[in-house]
């Protein structure tokens, strides 16, 4: 049975809907690009909605950070780990697409989040710069204690989730929806037939 079967299923038996926290992860960041649409009625649903779910996010968002023996030793983490991702950033930032203003094109990722947009011409370069950063003796032990959260952060991600949508009328939801926004947003409005 498929996620959104399965959700159209709880959603009649109990006024919910049950979904992987993947998918929680992806809806979250589709209700936070709705947030800027229009329409009072519309936008206050998306809002009650990552209300709803926010605290689950923040949960899932914290399993990766990382953690010391201490408060010190967790804060120089944090910040080895911030330094780590700034570094990479600034990779992908240089090979990245670009639209006609030169702004970097943002491409939607399977956590939820989105990354940017690398050509296929680039990817192998990218990812040579990304393993000469993963091996650099400054980040190699920061870097190895992630992936290590990481293997059990995937199966967390597997694990469902029930909430209790604040339900949208179809008549209310804002003209700028795009078919793939909808469909992430699928179960968060009113059947007609109900």
């Amino acid at each position: 049975m498929t996620v959104a079967k399965k959700a159209k299923k709880a959603k009649a038996e109990k006024g919910s809907i049950s979904l992987t926290k993947q998918k929680l992860l992806e809806l979250y960041a589709t209700l936070i690009s709705l947030a800027k649409l229009q329409g009072v009625r519309f936008t206050y649903a998306m809002s009650k909605n990552i209300r709803l779910i926010k605290g689950e996010v923040e949960d899932l968002k914290d399993i990766m950070k990382p953690v010391g023996k201490d408060d010190k030793e967790t804060e120089e983490k944090v910040k080895l780990l911030q330094k780590y991702s700034d570094d990479l950033h600034d990779i992908k930032m240089g090979l990245c697409n670009r639209d006609k203003k030169g702004e970097p094109i943002l491409r939607p990722v399977p956590n939820g989040s989105y990354d940017y947009d690398i050509p296929y011409s680039r990817l192998k370069l990218a990812k040579e710069k990304e393993e000469e950063l993963q091996n650099n003796d400054e980040y190699k032990e920061i870097y190895a204690e992630q992936e290590k959260k990481l293997e059990g952060y995937k199966e967390v991600l597997k694990e469902e989730y029930s909430f209790i949508p604040y339900l949208c009328d179809a008549d209310d939801v804002d003209p700028k929806v795009t078919t793939a926004q909808m469909e992430q947003i699928f179960d968060l409005i009113r059947d007609p037939d109900e």
